[in-house]
């Protein structure tokens, strides 16, 4: 008998299988949601630059802002996970508070470097 991929990607999310989710789905599962997070940044934040690397803040209704807490609540939670993903990181500038790009998902990490 011979399992089809979406059987076990079934049994792979399925919360009544036994065992853990397969280690590539899991895998696969941060990879889209650090590329759909970082999307996310790249859309509803203002660039301020032309890299898109420094990022300003924006709140629910798009327009600037100087502080983490008066940006969006989408905003902020995609900057948290990114930034627990090594992604992203927060400074101040002369606008006030915005988000600075360390890496895009999918560049290497690369430890010895201290630029954005």
């Amino acid at each position: 008998m011979t399992i089809t991929s979406k059987e076990r990607v079934r049994a792979a999310t399925d919360p009544r299988a036994d065992g853990p989710p397969e280690p590539d789905l899991t895998a696969r599962a941060f990879q889209l949601a650090d590329e759909f997070t970082f999307e996310l940044l790249q859309s509803e934040c203002v660039a301020h630059d032309e890299h898109r690397l420094v990022l300003g803040l924006c709140n629910e209704v798009g327009i600037e802002v100087s502080s983490m807490a008066e940006a969006s609540e989408a905003i902020r939670e995609a900057f948290d996970w990114l930034q627990l993903r090594g992604y992203v990181e927060s400074m101040t500038d002369a606008c006030g508070e915005c988000i600075v790009v360390r890496r895009r998902p999918g560049e290497d990490e690369d430890p010895e470097s201290e630029t954005c």
